[in-house]
């Protein structure tokens, strides 16, 4: 397979910047310009993934397919628009930046999938994008390391951009963790579908597909548990950057949607017993962090509270994140 196309989207941009107007005011020199200063992005021989302004994690898949984190408000689009991406597909949960995209003129589309992989016709759908929409396409997830480097490693095999041993060595490279076993499942699950697989699939390209129950509250536990780390880094007080975080309160609607996942019987028939028992216990321990916040208690005692409650995620995860669900 070819090692240059993202590089011949640089050079282009390059090319297409010299050819118009050589004013610093110009859209295309500027574009240029922040692509030579962010260079190239790695070849598919790179052992380790790589950062740029507001992106992380990045590993090229095969022809045009590079996988990464969620775009870092309009410094991350940027990079995108000045690495030469044209589209961007977002297999994570929560809802694109649309609005930050259209700003660099990038194509939005999203279809997530879960930790514990995807359907075949989901796959397919995600191949179909990415051969279908104006590449280079940046797949993305939330940390860029395990869904989308699955979504990505699935893609390049069922377009023949990519083969099983440089897949799964490019999901090693981004860090895909081995406990997530339908993940890393996927590629072989591509590798079966029919040549046609890719032709059959919608090509409706959603800009925004909308998760419902356990999905969307585990969004809004993320979203949270990230605040939760900005708090800790500002030494368990509000961030000066994020003057909106009130630590206390952000412990508390994790502790909510815990509880509130707990009691969401339809949900829960999808996974195996004992989630239910686990997420209640997380709200418990939850709790008894923003109680301890709310009362500003010390480092000493917040720290392993703080650590239970990532103890508990990374537990039931392992329990009930990578389960196969019904199709």
């Amino acid at each position: 397979m070819s090692k240059t196309p993202l590089a011949v989207a640089l050079c282009l941009s390059f090319l297409a910047g010299c050819s118009t107007d050589s004013s610093n005011s110009s859209p295309t020199a500027e574009r240029a310009t922040r692509g030579a200063a962010l260079g190239e992005l790695p070849p598919p021989s790179a052992v380790k993934a790589t950062d740029y302004p507001g992106l992380h994690n990045l590993v090229l898949f095969g022809d045009g397919i590079v996988s990464g984190s969620q775009p870092e408000g309009p410094e991350g689009f940027a990079s995108l628009e000045a690495l030469g991406f044209r589209s961007i597909v977002s297999v994570d949960g929560a809802e694109p930046d649309l609005a930050s995209a259209r700003a660099v003129g990038l194509r939005y589309v999203h279809l997530p999938i879960g930790y514990n992989g995807a359907t075949p016709e989901r796959i397919a759908e995600i191949a179909r994008a990415v051969r279908d929409l104006p590449g280079p396409v940046y797949v993305h997830c939330h940390h860029g390391k395990h869904r989308s480097a699955a979504a990505a490693a699935s893609a390049a095999i069922l377009l023949g951009r990519s083969d099983k041993d440089q897949a799964l060595a490019a999901m090693g490279v981004a860090g895909t963790a081995k406990g997530y076993t339908r993940l890393w499942g996927s590629v072989d699950e591509a590798l079966a579908q029919p040549k046609d697989a890719v032709d059959r699939a919608s090509n409706a390209f959603p800009e925004v597909t909308r998760p419902k129950g356990l999905a969307k509250s585990m969004i809004a536990v993320d979203e949270a548990f990230d605040h939760l780390k900005l708090i800790q880094a500002a030494a368990w007080s509000t961030p000066t950057d994020h003057p909106d975080l009130v630590p206390a309160a952000e412990a508390g609607s994790i502790a909510d949607l815990f509880r509130l996942s707990a009691d969401d019987t339809k949900s829960l028939r999808a996974h195996e017993a004992g989630l239910a028992d686990a997420l209640r216990v997380a709200s418990a321990n939850a709790q008894k962090l923003e109680d301890a916040l709310a009362r500003k208690a010390p480092a000493a005692e917040l720290e392993p509270l703080f650590a239970q409650v990532k103890n508990d995620c990374t537990t039931c995860h392992k329990a009930h994140r990578d389960v196969e669900l019904p199709h």
